[in-house]
């Protein structure tokens, strides 16, 4: 389980949309191409709160991080085109 958030990123820009960008997304059943195009989501994760049953809400977080990013190599050896942590 995965702690972070949905955000309206750009792949050439520095920094997320405003939220109001991900709101034209909300509630669509199917977004069109040019909206897709205006408005690319990306999933951010922040903390790995769970992995294999094990609760790892009490783990310090600084240990959940490095855990992230370890599941983060692991995603990028099986799946090259995951992006940076």
């Amino acid at each position: 389980v995965l702690d972070g958030a949905l955000l309206v990123w750009p792949p050439q820009a520095e920094r997320p949309q405003p939220f109001q960008q991900l709101q034209r997304r909300l509630g669509r059943k199917a977004p069109g191409r040019m909206l897709l195009a205006e408005c690319p989501a990306a999933f951010v994760a922040y903390a790995l709160l769970e992995r294999g049953g094990e609760d790892l809400r009490p783990t310090p977080l600084r240990q959940r991080r490095a855990a992230l990013e370890a599941l983060h190599q692991w995603l990028l050896m099986h799946f090259p085109k995951t992006s940076e942590v």
